[in-house]
């Protein structure tokens, strides 16, 4: 069968059957986290398998948002669709009115696939060719993450780079049949301010737009329908502004510490090739030049032109989960082997004959050796 139409059949088999296939996906994806230690090579065939659900996850988003796509300008759509999330309204801008949309697509989509893959490559370079090889293929993984980055900060207008860098589903793959469910055909009227009229259809979209004239509730002069309709609509500010708005561009200050937290995974491996993981230097100098770039990152007003505020916007989550990375540092060498391991190794030792508490306990153990062997799984980057 051509290339061609063997991805045909399979994007409508996808399509037709998008239900039954993310009910598999979520249950292989859970048995990937039980995997390890289970047998010899566990580690790697969960992590093989984690990253192969990941790549095709990302083309299955990609065939959903295609479908859903043809269905808006054919018309074919039976049911209203939801907001997408902000993150993706922001990262679709940039690829579709953008300064380099196709540059920028494409860089998203390497930094992506690179994060999906790292701990894979990292495990099989160490198992073929050794510890040597392994930070080789880590210098050079990291090297060209921290290159993505950079280009999608000057490319965004310097803008904060967001995580994830490629849009998440929009759409559950259980509401794709909702939403191609055939409709009673209504009338395709253009609004030429009749009363009777329903509404009317975009030539270039084809979605339907209520007409003013319904939306008002039938007073002469008044505007409350009107002013109801856009309430729903806008309940949010990050609804009505343009989506490169949801992320400011940043100041000096805070785009030093852009660039300062995009840099510091490759200053990180670099000093750990000149001083080694077990080393003390490399520990310190990450932490400091991640605490340098949170204290530039958080250091200006929180209120923006768009009149969004930072609480309320996209800065906000991204803020909050490179707080949470700074927990990688406990599982980090040599910190963890003076301090987190030996309170670890207590806490399972104690549980480890105690139901329910001694399942997580022992799912914790099986990570240890991967903790403890493979940088990307405590890299936080």
């Amino acid at each position: 069968m051509p290339l061609a139409k063997l991805t045909q059949w399979y994007e409508g088999f996808i399509l037709n059957n998008a239900a039954q296939v993310s009910s598999i996906e979520s249950t292989v994806r859970s048995l990937t986290y039980i995997l390890p230690g289970r047998f010899s090579d566990a580690d790697l065939a969960s992590e093989a398998l984690y990253t192969l659900l990941n790549f095709i996850g990302l083309y299955h988003d990609h065939v959903l948002h295609k479908a859903v796509g043809r269905a808006l300008r054919s018309g074919r759509l039976s049911a209203t669709l939801p907001d997408p999330p902000a993150i993706n309204r922001y990262h679709r801008y940039f690829f579709e009115h953008g300064q380099k949309p196709s540059l920028y697509r494409q860089l998203s989509l390497i930094l992506t696939l690179l994060q999906f893959s790292e701990s894979l490559v990292e495990m099989v370079v160490r198992k073929k060719w050794g510890n040597k090889s392994k930070w080789r293929a880590v210098t050079l993984i990291e090297l060209a993450k921290v290159a993505c980055r950079l280009a999608l900060i000057n490319l965004s207008g310097k803008r904060m780079l967001l995580s994830p860098a490629y849009p998440d589903r929009e759409l559950e793959p259980e509401a794709v049949g909702l939403l191609f469910e055939p409709a009673a055909p209504q009338p395709n009227l253009v609004d030429s301010g009749d009363s009777r009229s329903p509404g009317w259809r975009g030539s270039r979209t084809g979605l339907r737009y209520a007409s003013i004239s319904s939306i008002v509730d039938g007073s002469a002069g008044s505007n409350a329908g009107v002013t109801d309709y856009l309430r729903t609509k806008a309940s949010r500010s990050e609804s009505v502004v343009c989506p490169s708005d949801l992320v400011p561009r940043l100041t000096h200050r805070r785009l030093l510490g852009e660039y300062l937290f995009a840099l510091r995974p490759i200053l990180y491996v670099f000093a750990i090739r000149k001083w080694g993981r077990r080393a003390w230097l490399p520990w310190v100098i990450s932490l400091a030049i991640e605490s340098l770039s949170r204290l530039l990152s958080v250091s200006s007003s929180r209120k923006r032109s768009t009149g969004v505020s930072l609480g309320s916007s996209l800065e906000l989550t991204e803020l909050s989960r490179r707080l949470w990375l700074f927990l990688y540092y406990f599982l980090r060498s040599p910190f963890y082997e003076r301090f987190t391991k030996p309170r670890l190794d207590r806490i399972i030792k104690r549980t480890q004959n105690k139901p329910l508490i001694s399942l997580f306990t022992g799912i914790l153990s099986d990570y240890q050796p991967l903790w403890e062997s493979f940088y990307f799984y405590t890299a936080g980057s």
